[in-house]
């Protein structure tokens, strides 16, 4: 008795998705390895150098917030009660961002 064409033709099928597997598996592979080499030699050593670009960044933006709602307040820039202001103003986002810290650990 003669097989069905269509059982030949399903069994090289598997074989052909076998194959695929095997190559779609080993490229995976070699791509994890390859953004883990690129992670470590170009991201990795610069992560302190961009975590103070952004620390300074962040510091700029708050001093030019605190400058902006003194001045906005009638505080002259330059004036004594405009650096009080400002440093009122650090005090209070201190503060704020250290009750956020206890509520985040609690």
């Amino acid at each position: 008795m003669m097989r069905p064409r269509s059982l030949r033709y399903w069994r090289f099928n598997w074989k052909f998705v076998e194959h695929l597997y095997d190559t779609l598996h080993m490229v995976l592979w070699a791509t994890l390895l390859a953004i883990v080499l690129f992670l470590g030699t170009f991201v990795l050593p610069r992560l302190p150098e961009m975590q103070a670009q952004a620390a300074l960044k962040r510091a700029n933006e708050i001093a030019a917030e605190n400058s902006f709602y003194c001045q906005k307040w009638g505080f002259a820039p330059g004036s004594h009660k405009h650096i009080m202001c400002t440093v009122d103003l650090q005090q209070l986002r201190k503060q704020i961002e250290q009750r956020a810290i206890d509520d985040d650990i609690l």
